[in-house]
Order: structure tokens, then sequence, then C-alpha cells
């Protein structure tokens, strides 16, 4: 149960993040990492997009670094504190100092 818990927050996540990007980026990381459907390599895509495979693979990259800020950004906005080490975004938070 926990481990389908983390799988469906980890989807929510990603699909959140990809909805963000725009067309051509969050494209690029559906096929390459087969969401959905088989991957395809950086070849493959770019013969899809009319792109060569380095253009794709730059776009990727910038790409894939909008969604880490993107899920960073929604890990804390939602206050996921006990899920963040699980996707290894943030910190986990130190324990509270003992009242006196």
């Amino acid at each position: 149960i926990t481990s389908e818990y983390y799988a469906k927050q980890l989807t929510d996540l990603l699909e959140s993040a990809l909805s963000k990007l725009p067309t051509r980026e969050a494209t690029i990381i559906r096929l390459h990492f087969g969401v959905k459907d088989e991957p395809r390599s950086l070849e493959q895509i770019g013969k899809i997009m009319s792109m060569t495979p380095e253009r794709v693979r730059q776009i990727k990259v910038i790409a894939l670094r909008l969604v880490r800020r993107t899920l960073e950004t929604d890990v804390l906005r939602r206050g996921l504190e006990a899920d963040s080490s699980l996707f290894g975004l943030i910190n986990e938070p130190a324990e509270p100092a003992p009242t006196l």
C-alpha cells in the first residue's frame, strides 16, 4: 500500500510538472522516457519532430531542469516533507530541539 501511495504521488507530481512545460519540451520528455508508451531514442524523436538528435538532446536537458525545479517547488508547496525524501529533492527536516 505504501509503495502504491508513493507511486501515485510521484505520478501526480510528474504529470503536474510536465503539464507546466511547453508542448515541445513535454513531448520530448514523454517520448524519451516512455511515459504511457515505449521509450524512444533521441534519433527516433528527432525524426518524429523533424529535429536533429543533438537538438532533441539539448531540449531534453533543458526540460529536465525545468521538471526538477517544478517538482522541488511542488513538493515544498504541498508540504510533503515525509514524501520529499522519496524523491530526493530536499533534506529531511531536522529534529526539533527539546523544550525546557
